[in-house]
């Protein structure tokens, strides 16, 4: 559990540093634990979803347990909460969810849960927490650039794999980045100056239908109106 904790922040920690410099949203959005039927960390689902709430489990607590995750809830601006379950405790993170292309990664950008608590995880002693010996985790990295796309990539790779982790398939299973039709940007830039409206011209991280209808030929653009 803790190495796939370091993993996540290691994600979060490249991602961010690459969103600084351009275009690149990265997302670890679906981990699974689990030891025989019972699940250690449960809300990371899809790999199209920040998660918004994730739960982990804890063999026991402690004070100091209880104001390290103080801190690092306070610091994340996420909030928690804990109940017994039996022998264990169970500590589910409450973030804000979001779809994995719409937000870059990284403290500054999101309240992202997981990271949250993976960070908690790792400031707790070894023996409070539940582990398993398998733990397969997917991350998602976005980006209109795609030799950045791969460097990213491969930065998060070499950081996995340095830490004894399997990487069962590296291999890049990237969807092609597709550009819109220019000629219907500009008709839609110039009504909207005849509207005394301000446009601007921005990436998409999603995967919209409009990418599909584009590259079947057809002439789309997007447009996207702040609400």
């Amino acid at each position: 559990v803790k190495d796939a904790a370091k993993i996540v922040l290691d994600v979060e920690r490249i991602a961010e540093e690459y969103a600084c410099k351009g275009d690149l949203v990265a997302t670890v959005g679906k981990l699974t634990s689990k030891v025989a039927y019972d699940a250690l960390i449960t809300g990371a689902d899809s790999i199209n979803t920040i998660p918004g709430n994730i739960s982990f489990k804890l063999e026991g607590w402690s004070d100091h347990v209880k104001a390290s995750y103080g801190r690092i809830a306070e610091k994340r601006g996420v909030t928690y909460n804990i109940k017994r379950d039996n022998d264990s405790y169970i500590v589910e993170v409450i973030g804000v969810a979001g779809h994995s292309g719409g937000t870059p990664m990284g403290k500054k950008y999101r309240k992202d849960a997981l990271a949250a608590a993976s960070e908690m995880i790792l400031d707790t002693p070894d023996n409070l927490v539940a582990d398993s010996d398998n733990i397969p985790l997917y991350v998602d990295v976005r980006s209109n650039d795609e030799a950045y796309r791969t460097k990213a990539m491969q930065e998060i790779i070499r950081e996995a794999s340095g830490r004894c982790i399997t990487i069962s398939d590296p291999t890049e299973k990237s969807q092609p980045i597709t550009s819109l039709d220019k000629s219907l940007q500009s008709s839609l830039e110039k009504s909207a100056k005849q509207l005394d409206i301000e446009t601007e011209y921005l990436p998409s991280g999603a995967s919209h239908d409009a990418m599909k209808a584009a590259q079947a030929g057809i002439p789309t653009t997007m447009l996207f109106v702040p609400s």
